[in-house]
């Protein structure tokens, strides 16, 4: 049967090796203490801001959101503006139309305005009649055979200005009777004010002057 070795410290060897054991703890923690600052800091890097990172971040972020709601304010600005202008151009071609028809087909007599100062017309409608067209209080209107004014133009719309320029309708001037239709459109509604400004010319078939 083996005995074990022992080893018995006694005296110096004892203190010695205790020695050894203190200092090499010591050693460990100031290595520990090396390394826990280091390792502190690189957790702090890898999870977390600095409040310089937080406010240089945030100014861009607002300063994104502002060029993006003001790009957004300019787009439905534009937007409503096209939905005006649309609105004033349905309504006044629809007028100008309507006039067109009927200076087209009918006779005009001795109404001649060079100057564009005429604000009514009379036609002579060869199915309807004595055709009155005129503006009141902005609103295109028409008169049929003497009856009562019925507004040709829509409410949405305002115009401010319509003038004949007529020309050819004096008898035995050998010239067809001529007339240039002017006229400026505004919207009634909307926060911004647009108008449009319109000129059509129409000649008539009727030659019944010329004879």
């Amino acid at each position: 049967m083996l005995k074990p070795n022992l080893t018995y410290l006694t005296g110096n060897n004892m203190s010695k090796s205790m020695n050894n054991k203190q200092g090499t703890m010591s050693r460990e923690r100031a290595v520990n203490a090396k390394i826990a600052p280091n390792a502190h800091c690189s957790m702090l890097n890898e999870f977390g801001f600095t409040v310089v990172e937080v406010l240089v971040t945030s100014l861009i972020f607002s300063m994104v959101a502002i060029t993006v709601s003001a790009i957004f304010i300019q787009i439905i600005n534009l937007e409503r503006r096209g939905f005006a202008v649309q609105k004033i151009q349905d309504n006044s071609l629809l007028v100008m139309e309507e006039m067109s028809r009927d200076v087209r087909v009918s006779r005009i007599s001795n109404q001649d305005s060079a100057n564009c100062s005429a604000t009514t017309i009379t036609l002579i409608h060869p199915i309807k009649g004595t055709v009155i067209y005129q503006m009141t209080n902005g609103t295109i209107q028409r008169n049929v055979n003497g009856g009562g004014f019925v507004d040709v133009s829509g409410s949405n719309v305002n115009f401010t200005r319509m003038n004949f320029c007529i020309l050819g309708s004096l008898a035995n001037d050998n010239q067809s009777p001529r007339v240039a239709i002017v006229t400026s459109v505004q919207n009634r509604t909307g926060k911004e004010i647009l108008q449009i400004d319109l000129q059509t010319t129409i000649t008539s078939r009727s030659v019944l002057d010329e004879f």
